[in-house]
Formats: C-alpha cells, sequence, structure tokens
C-alpha cells in the first residue's frame, strides 16, 4: 500500500468495478497524517494477481508531480476512491471520482494544487492509463471529497446526441463532461480566493464552479437564516455567527478565529449518489 501496514487505516467500502477479468478497486483511507496514498488498483479476477496500478499522488517523472512538494509522494496520503466507479465498457474507460488529501483541513505540507485528489479521473481500464482528468477542488481543505460514483449519461447538443458523464459534489454542483475527451458540457467560472491566514497555509488562488446546471444545494448561510426557534437561540446563534469568518462562501479559508464551512463537508451531494433516465433525460 505504500506504507507501513501497522500504521494506516483501510476499508473497502465499495465492491470495486468488474472490467473483463479484471476487478478494478479503490479504497477508504484515513484523511489524516499519515495515511496511506490512494493508489487505484486492477486484479486479475482469477487469481488475485496486480494486473495495473495508478498513483494518485504522482512520484517524481509522472504528470502531476509539479502540484506536490518535491518528497510528497513518500509521506502524504489519500486521495484516494472510496466512493466507487463508472465503467463504460464500450470505450474501455473506468471513472474515478477522488477524496482530499491527508489532512483534509489543513495543507501546509503539501502546498500546491494536489492532482489527483478532488478529482474526476478517466482511466483506460485495460492499462490504467490516465486518459484525462477535471480537478474540481484545488488544493482541497474543506474536506469536499467527490460523494459518490459518477453516471452515464446521454447529452442532446444541437439535435446530436453527445455520450457524458455526470458528477455530483458536496457542495451542491453537478459537472458534465464529455466521456471520451473530458470536455467540459457547460460553462465554468473561476472564482478568486481570499489567502489563509494560518501560518504554513498557500491556498489556490482560484477555484472552480460549473455555471450550469444550477446548483441543487442552498450555497449560502446569512445572518438573516440564524435560527428564531427561541429568542435565546437567536441570539447564542447570531453572537456566534458574527465571530467567525463566512463572507466568502464555500471558498472561505479555515481560519484560527473559526470558519463557516456551507455548503457543509457532508453534502449537498450524498454517498448514496444519483440516477439518470436515459428515456427522459431527468437526472
Amino acid at each position: 500500500m505504500g506504507r507501513d501496514p501497522q500504521g494506516i487505516s483501510l476499508a473497502a467500502p465499495t465492491p470495486g468495478i468488474a472490467f473483463k477479468d479484471m476487478l478494478i478497486m479503490g479504497f477508504l483511507a484515513s484523511e489524516d497524517l499519515f495515511a496511506a496514498p490512494g493508489d487505484i488498483r486492477a486484479f486479475d479476477a482469477r487469481t488475485g494477481r496486480l494486473r495495473w496500478s495508478f498513483h494518485m499522488i504522482p512520484p517524481p517523472g509522472e504528470f502531476g508531480y509539479d502540484t506536490w512538494p518535491k518528497d510528497a509522494w513518500k509521506y502524504s496520503g489519500a486521495a484516494n476512491n472510496w466512493a466507487g466507479f463508472a465503467l463504460n465498457e464500450k470505450r474501455g474507460l473506468v471513472f474515478a471520482p477522488t477524496g482530499s488529501a491527508s489532512y483534509d483541513f489543513y495543507g501546509a505540507n503539501r502546498v500546491g494544487d494536489n492532482l489527483f485528489a478532488n478529482s474526476l479521473l478517466a482511466h483506460d481500464a485495460n492499462t490504467g492509463k490516465r486518459v484525462w482528468h477535471f480537478q474540481m477542488v484545488k488544493h482541497d481543505v474543506w474536506d469536499r471529497d467527490l460523494p459518490s460514483p459518477p453516471s452515464l449519461v446521454t447529452v442532446r447538443r444541437e439535435g446530436k446526441l453527445i455520450d457524458a458523464v455526470a458528477q455530483i459534489t458536496k457542495s451542491g454542483h453537478v459537472w458534465v463532461f464529455d466521456r471520451a475527451t473530458g470536455k467540459t458540457l457547460f460553462p465554468i467560472e473561476y472564482h478568486p480566493t481570499r489567502p489563509s491566514d494560518v501560518p504554513g497555509e498557500v491556498l489556490a488562488t482560484t477555484q472552480a464552479l460549473p455555471v450550469k446546471p444550477p446548483p441543487f444545494a442552498r450555497q449560502a448561510f446569512t445572518e438573516d437564516m440564524v435560527t428564531r426557534r427561541t429568542p435565546e437561540a437567536h441570539k447564542l446563534v447570531l453572537e456566534r455567527f458574527k465571530q467567525i469568518q463566512s463572507k466568502a462562501g464555500q471558498f472561505e479559508p479555515p481560519s484560527a478565529n473559526g470558519t463557516l464551512v456551507f455548503p457543509g463537508y457532508d453534502g449537498g451531494g450524498e454517498w448514496g449518489g444519483l440516477a439518470f433516465d436515459p428515456e427522459t433525460g431527468l437526472f
């Protein structure tokens, strides 16, 4: 697993996915230090022999290595697929959503964008080689794992049907990509982010969100939404709300003063996943 097995925690929360005579597996890792790196592996279904593996924290010479500190592949962990996969058998593509790197709320030990954490990856299912990827959150410090397998969908554009893959997020967004190329089917906006005041923390300067479809979860928590269940509860929560940082929305930097993480890191999108009706086009 790339680490001393005596010092790590591992689990297989999904059954993996079968392709030809292989079983492709991700796993659940700790998001604390020191976690195992979240490599995806394919095993021979008859013998258990390892057929291929993909490094989620790239070592020297591999694509994405420059998005981490130079020795991060030796000590950093997670960036794992724990939510499961989707398989396009005809194209031989397996789609893997990934989680946060460890530690998931603090990244001074992993300065950089941290590929391939918080990404949707398309692999050649025969070899494990990366075909394309998109990173939803760069240098995640909000625990915004991708929380469910993606769904294979069909989108109609200018009278043509496009085979696509759709991925939901904990922030309540739906990302839609061309299955073969990874090209987004809807516009993307890049939002500037504020720097962190936590010592050693270096956040990404921008974060991406899709313009369409509209998010399915509330995107802000404001003062007028504070509970009015009782006058005492309203006063207590309002006082606390005014003490913590919240003005920058869902990419508000974590702070020693306290930060409102909203939408919350339990979803938005949840582990139960999504469904698509190919006859009606409803998602």
